[in-house]
């Protein structure tokens, strides 16, 4: 029941773990089109999936540099 809040700002099953980093990839992830998905078996491990459009260098290069990226324009060897 764990993986159903893995994406829960501030949850987290590690003693120093924020809780973020999940909930932040799922952010971008979702923003950028995609799916992310966490499947797990306990005692044999957990696989993470993300699942991005083909579309993806689309919607990078048609955003405003300050929505694409916090390094202003990435990719950075985008060609004009």
């Amino acid at each position: 029941a764990e993986v159903n809040r893995v994406f829960e700002p501030l949850y987290s099953t590690k003693e120093l773990g924020t809780g973020l980093g999940l909930n932040i990839a799922q952010g971008i992830v979702h923003r950028l089109g995609g799916r992310i998905k966490i499947e797990s078996e306990p005692g044999k491990g957990t696989t993470v999936t993300i699942s991005l459009p083909r579309r993806f260098e689309e919607l990078i290069l048609d955003s405003p540099p300050d929505e694409a990226s916090p390094e202003e324009g990435w990719p950075a060897d985008k060609e004009e």
